[in-house]
């Protein structure tokens, strides 16, 4: 609802202008979809909380973090309902502060005070293995799930496949073992389209108690490099790794053995 707004600069005179103020009341987002987007793309996000009104061009959304040194902001806001509105953000050229929130204002100045986390992640600049410390026993030298994770120079967890990512493989060795010790199975993963690669069913050929270290490294195949366009190569694609402990420990008795004969009595 609209009320007319007049002003007077002197006792008793005001304006006859009609200039309408409307009365909105503080928005609150409690939950966003999706929760991120990857730079360069344009995206609409919808935010389910309360309070949402139309009030026209003034709506906005913003992505921000605590101390606003990056902010980002809506091309347009379209309010469905008083629980829901869409944030229509366009493709950005960085990725987001970590952590970042996505805020919503009514009035173009005030915005929802809850932190409603959102990310915009950027091309991936480095991998990590989720876990990192890993163990088995002797008897079944298997290591754990591991899920090699692409993180962007923000430290966002990077949930889009690009050109380059989905084309890539990661490739999972030994470092420093003996010679006659390697890893079977399935060592060498595809990347999938959400950006990670993930290794299961791998064992360590010994079943010497001690502990590895694991090297899950990335790389192109170069019939991939040849087919993609310039713009889509990054540098240091070849050369990223990260490394993982795996400590084999001794497994539990089962049988035993006598390694002198007793003497007879």
């Amino acid at each position: 609802q609209r009320e007319a707004v007049e002003v007077a600069v002197t006792e008793g005179s005001f304006t006859k202008s009609g200039v309408l103020l409307q009365f909105v009341p503080a928005p609150v987002g409690e939950a966003v979809s999706p929760s991120a987007q990857p730079i360069l793309r344009s995206q609409n996000v919808t935010v389910r909380g309360f309070g949402f009104v139309d009030s026209g061009t003034f709506a906005r959304c913003r992505i921000a973090d605590a101390l606003l040194s990056r902010t980002f902001y809506t091309e347009a806001v379209v309010v469905l309902s008083s629980r829901t509105l869409v944030c229509m953000f366009p493709a950005l050229a960085r990725p987001s502060l970590s952590p970042s929130f996505l805020e919503v204002s009514l009035d173009g100045t005030w915005y929802s005070a809850n932190m409603v986390p959102y990310a915009v992640v950027g091309h991936p600049t480095y991998i990590r293995a989720s876990p990192d410390t890993l163990q088995a026993t002797a008897d079944s030298p298997e290591l754990p799930r591991v899920e090699v994770i692409f993180y962007d120079e923000m430290g966002h967890a990077t949930v889009f496949g690009d050109d380059m990512l989905t084309r890539a493989v990661v490739s999972a060795r030994l470092e420093g073992a003996p010679n006659t010790t390697t890893l079977t199975g399935a060592t060498t993963i595809a990347v999938s389209s959400n950006g990670t690669a993930v290794f299961t069913g791998v064992q360590v050929s010994s079943r010497t108690a001690m502990t590895y270290t694991v090297v899950f490294s990335i790389s192109l195949p170069t019939s991939s490099v040849a087919s993609l366009p310039r713009a889509a190569l990054r540098p240091m694609d070849t050369v990223w790794s990260t490394r993982a402990q795996f400590s084999v420990q001794v497994g539990q008795p089962y049988m035993l053995a006598l390694r002198t004969t007793p003497p007879e009595r």
